[in-house]
């Protein structure tokens, strides 16, 4: 069914807004925010906080980060460290940085066009449709990586740009309803129209999809790359206090690390043990091993082992320290 005609597109809203009053996702927070003051903050840190992470992972955090910071002005107040270590476990530790430079930047309020939040840090195209839509109740349409996945197959695109995407979103947006239409994509997209297996026979929108009978070529996959390093980490204790380093690369940035040392000086050292971590493109094969300290490179400091928990540590060193301390910090 063709869905370029004010007809059809009628029956698309009808079939996809029965869907989700029955199957969306009603429950989560960010969704039942009628009435709240904060309501575009609250949407903002859990459109963040969904970047590249699944909803049940987020869930906790958000609760947690809320009670915490419960305006975007509390965040705008708070220091970085601290603003990390609520963060620890979620990864992605940039997401974190770029919230709180934000809430400086704005102090009480988020601003309400597109172009005035897309030149805040971290806030791209989608966040700020987000935004709009969710938060402001905007009608606008935005296209994140499940959105783009239905829109592909719905017009059977094989190789989408985002601006035919963006006008694909815009000629079937519901002006009438924006949220619940933007949500029941998003949900669709989530537990219906999969990557692999998709649920095709269940799918509300079958009657209007193109691309169903040959749903693997739409879109078409995309290549990734993974790089493998191994790396070694030392462990220095003196009395209660290991030493940690504060690191000032990109992606952990403001985080706690054990040191790093080259894999030659660790091949002399007591073992502790190895394994395996993962972050964005990279894979770590990594071993923790006993040092004396002497000759370790960059700002090391002394933290208490009592006072690891209240401060920003990486995923990294959190499971390195499960080789070498009694209980994970």
């Amino acid at each position: 069914m063709q869905l370029l005609c004010a007809q059809n597109r009628c029956a698309f809203h009808a079939a996809l807004l029965e869907w989700y009053a029955q199957n969306g996702r009603l429950g989560l927070q960010w969704r039942n925010l009628n009435n709240d003051t904060q309501r575009a903050y609250k949407v903002y840190v859990s459109e963040v906080m969904l970047q590249q992470t699944q909803v049940q992972v987020v869930v906790p955090y958000f609760e947690r980060f809320i009670q915490r910071f419960e305006s975007l002005q509390a965040l705008a107040n708070a220091r970085e460290e601290d603003v990390l270590q609520l963060w620890q476990g979620l990864g992605y530790y940039t997401r974190a940085r770029n919230l709180h430079k934000t809430a400086q930047m704005c102090g009480a309020a988020l601003p309400q066009t597109i172009n005035e939040l897309m030149r805040l840090p971290g806030i791209g195209r989608y966040t700020a449709g987000a935004i709009l839509c969710f938060g402001f109740l905007q009608p606008v349409c935005f296209v994140d990586a499940n959105i783009r996945r239905v829109l592909a197959r719905l017009f059977a695109l094989p190789n989408p740009r985002a601006r035919e995407l963006e006008e694909k979103a815009q000629m079937l947006l519901n002006r009438e309803d924006s949220f619940a239409h933007n949500q029941a994509l998003l949900d669709i997209g989530a537990l219906v129209c999969l990557p692999k297996n998709p649920a095709c026979s269940s799918c509300p929108l079958l009657r209007f999809c193109k691309g169903a009978s040959a749903w693997e070529h739409y879109p078409k996959p995309k290549r990734k790359t993974t790089e493998f390093k191994r790396i070694a980490l030392a462990f220095v204790r003196r009395g209660d206090c290991i030493a940690l380093t504060q690191s000032q690369a990109r992606l952990y940035h403001g985080l706690y690390n054990l040191p790093e040392i080259p894999l030659q000086t660790a091949a002399n050292l007591l073992c502790f043990g190895n394994f395996k971590h993962s972050y964005t493109r990279y894979r770590l094969d990594v071993q923790v091993v006993a040092h004396n300290g002497d000759g370790l490179m960059g700002d090391i400091v002394f933290v208490p082992i009592v006072q690891l928990d209240s401060i920003p540590l990486s995923s990294l060193c959190r499971k390195a320290l499960n080789f070498v301390l009694p209980t994970t910090p």
